[in-house]
């Protein structure tokens, strides 16, 4: 399933100006600064699905990677 998806890192738990950084744009285009947070992009940008901030569970997460990945083949 994951070979469907073009991953990307954003680090913002260290204490580096770049970690600053990335908080502001996690924070911006995210609305939350919250660790874990996974997000799915579409080609266009748009925020397809989001999610984190606590404990995912197998499942849930599966469920996510689904709804991101329709949410991208309807646009």
């Amino acid at each position: 399933m994951l070979r469907n998806f073009v991953f990307a890192e954003l680090y913002t738990d260290r204490w580096t100006e770049a970690d600053r950084r990335n908080q502001k744009i996690q924070e911006e285009r995210f609305g939350t600064t919250a660790l874990p947070w996974y997000a799915i992009l579409g080609p266009d940008g748009r925020i397809r699905a989001q999610t984190g901030g606590g404990e995912i569970f197998k499942d849930s997460f599966i469920e996510f990677l689904n709804q991101g990945l329709s949410e991208t083949s309807m646009r």
